[in-house]
């Protein structure tokens, strides 16, 4: 809760408590849930007028003014139907009147002011609004705590959410070493990097051959910083370490196959060239099941239409499915798909999957 209070020349003051949300803020009417006290017991009538500043440049983001509302002496709130229509004017590029996702993320300044017939002003105050997503980016691959064979392995992660609130989004990706007594968090606040990648565009990175070569046996820990607005959005930490060996590989004619998981289970993560291998073990008679692919790059979970002659039937047990991806559907390099697929009783696999494209 913020009071505001309403100072002015008049022999007794309106105050107004705004409800302001913590977190995202949505939607314009988010403004305006406000309780408005007159000690005094004549009648007032008013306009409330809004600036929106940015408190990292000071820069103004919006202004807005409602229509006249009338206050009767006593204390009542104020539905947003009252102030409507209200004016608002968007001062700054990044400032959404339409939909969802009014201001990016940072902080502001609101700054309130009464103002009554021929502009006089019944008072004014500034109060601060912090605009903070509801996730932060949410690493993927390398899984938490994993062992890998790679010396230049893949990372991967998803935009925070909602990525509306995330205006021109950039990314930092850090590696540390981890030391003994160490968390992963512990090691990513306060050790040197190994190596560090800034102004990232992508959801993905390879560890470049030019960067300080990985150690085998060596305990790693890995964090992406989102940057949007003047302000860090970070990931948790995960850690990971170099097999001293190469590892296993899955059955089948050589190639690893990515294990398809259950709900609740880690979601299992590839990077796809042109054929898509996944391993899964049917439990039922049945044959047909649906598979649905998802493009979950920019976080908006966008639907990718499937050659239906692409989908294979599947034999009871032990399955290992390859599938042509240039042949299964329109797939964007670079871009990172959740593949998922359904039996009839509603029970769902998935995986998530990077497709780098076709090799030339």
């Amino acid at each position: 809760m913020v009071l505001l209070g309403f100072k002015g020349a008049q022999a007794q003051d309106l105050v107004v408590n705004a409800f302001i949300p913590p977190g995202a803020l949505i939607e314009k009417e988010q403004l305006w849930n406000v309780i408005i006290s007159n000690p005094a017991s004549s009648v007032r009538s008013c306009q409330i007028s809004l600036t929106i500043l940015n408190k990292a440049n000071g820069n103004k983001m919006l202004s807005a003014l409602t229509n006249k509302i009338v206050v009767p002496g006593g204390t009542r709130q104020i539905q947003v139907a009252e102030v409507m229509p209200v004016i608002y004017n968007a001062l700054n590029p990044d400032v959404h009147l339409g939909g969802h996702g009014l201001l990016p993320v940072g902080l502001y300044q609101a700054c309130y002011e009464l103002v009554g017939d021929k502009g006089v002003s019944y008072g004014s105050t500034c109060v601060d609004v912090q605009v903070e997503v509801l996730a932060p980016p949410q690493l993927i691959f390398p899984e938490n705590k994993s062992e890998l064979k790679e010396l230049q392995p893949s990372f991967s992660w998803i935009p925070p959410a909602p990525i509306t609130l995330v205006r021109n989004c950039t990314y930092t990706y850090k590696i540390v070493k981890v030391s003994s007594n160490q968390t992963a968090a512990d090691a990513i606040s306060n050790n040197v990097p190994v190596y560090t990648a800034t102004r990232l565009s992508n959801t993905s990175l390879t560890y470049p051959a030019s960067a300080p070569a990985l150690e085998k046996k060596q305990l790693y820990a890995w964090q992406i910083v989102a940057q949007s607005s003047g302000t860090d959005i970070k990931s948790d930490a995960w850690s990971f370490t170099v097999a001293d060996k190469d590892a296993p590989k899955a059955p089948g004619d050589g190639i690893a196959y990515t294990k398809l998981a259950k709900k609740n289970e880690q979601v299992s993560y590839s990077v796809v060239s042109q054929t898509l291998r996944f391993s899964w073990y049917n439990e039922s008679l049945d044959s047909l099941f649906q598979i649905n692919v998802l493009d979950v790059t920019s976080g908006n979970h966008m639907p990718v239409s499937m050659n239906e002659k692409s989908i294979p039937a599947f034999a009871p047990g032990f399955n290992l499915v390859d599938m042509d991806l240039p042949h299964a559907g329109k797939f964007i390099a670079s871009h990172m798909y959740q593949l998922s697929l359904t039996d009839k009783q509603g029970q769902e696999w998935t995986m998530l999957f990077e497709y780098k494209g076709k090799k030339k």
